[in-house]
């Protein structure tokens, strides 16, 4: 997902160093537009569970730290990029399963 984000010069988008820009901007259709794209390969990039759980946050950068927040937590060396497109591994899934149901409520 990052070299992905990277190679298409949207990277931005969910490490802050593109700012978020208002309506009353001549640039935000622009800036909105990609927002909008960047969402997209993120939430498709996702198992039905955790996209549903962040599906109303605005930007790339509000999924990704919560996505980060959620997946830091504990020892976790064992789960892999496919984390964020399979969901969670049997051995910690019981506790990600259960918080992500509670953050979709």
């Amino acid at each position: 997902m990052l070299i992905s984000l990277c190679a298409k010069n949207k990277l931005g988008f969910i490490n802050w160093s593109i700012p978020t820009l208002g309506e009353s901007n001549p640039k935000y259709s622009l800036w909105q537009r990609c927002n909008d794209m960047v969402l997209s390969w993120i939430l498709n990039s996702l198992n039905q569970e955790l996209a549903n759980s962040v599906i109303y946050m605005e930007t790339p950068s509000e999924i990704w730290l919560d996505l980060q927040e959620r997946f830091s937590k504990g020892d976790f060396s064992s789960l892999s990029d496919s984390a964020f497109h399979c969901g969670v591994k049997a051995k910690s899934g019981f506790i990600f399963i259960y918080y992500t149901k509670i953050k979709t409520l």
